[in-house]
């Protein structure tokens, strides 16, 4: 895996970056939230569609995520977020 924090190396840095990725996952969610009450108070079908599938991608992102932050923590010694 090759994500890493902008100066942090390593695991820890590893690790960081997948909660950087984290984030921002949790703040797309949210946008598609408030996006998917828009349309559908506008009876907007296909961006309905549009935001089912990409709230479909975005959990399976975050799970993902998860998982990876599950399997690297273990290895980093004290973690200082």
């Amino acid at each position: 895996m090759s994500v890493r924090s902008r100066g942090i190396e390593g695991k820890l840095g590893q690790l960081r970056g997948l909660h950087e990725l984290y984030v921002l996952a949790a703040d797309l969610h949210i946008t598609l939230v408030a996006v998917k009450k828009t349309a559908m108070m506008l009876l907007d079908r296909p961006l309905m569609a549009s935001c089912d599938r990409i709230e479909e991608n975005t959990h399976r992102q975050q799970a993902w995520l998860l998982t990876q932050v599950g399997a690297h923590a273990p290895q980093v010694p004290g973690v200082p977020f």
